[in-house]
């Protein structure tokens, strides 16, 4: 369990950090200086969604981590690791997408409120269609 909480903290950081800077190199090569305009646009989806796709991330890499070891008796430390990572990257994923889509549409300025983002998107989409069609 700290690890998990240990992992949302840094997470939120990370994202804190890395926001930014993703943000304005998309949009100075894409759009152009105005688009300062819409850089914040997004981030309150992109720190909700960190809290929960750290702990699906650091719950589902220490259990796999445990599983492989306990259950299926694996020695090597170097596989067990590998294999944990991949599994809880790709759980963290189905949790973090559907916000990332929000943050993205946000950002070219589609729309003017999260909860807007997430009805349209919903409505049109579904939540995971476009993490299958990516």
């Amino acid at each position: 369990m700290r690890n998990v909480n240990s992992g949302k903290k840094g997470q939120v950081k990370i994202q804190q950090m890395a926001f930014m800077i993703v943000t304005l190199t998309i949009f100075f090569i894409l759009v152009g200086l105005f688009a300062l305009s819409y850089s914040y646009s997004g981030l309150k989806s992109s720190m909700i969604a960190s809290f929960p796709a750290a702990a699906v991330f650091f719950g589902t890499y220490d259990y796999t981590k445990y599983f492989l070891k306990n259950k299926l008796h694996i020695k090597q430390d170097y596989i067990i690791h590998l294999l944990s990572s991949i599994i809880g990257e790709a759980s963290q994923n189905l949790v973090r997408n559907p916000f990332e889509l929000v943050k993205q549409n946000m950002q070219i300025g589609k729309y003017e409120s999260m909860l807007e983002a997430f009805r349209k998107i919903y409505s049109k989409l579904g939540i995971y269609v476009k993490l299958i069609n990516n």
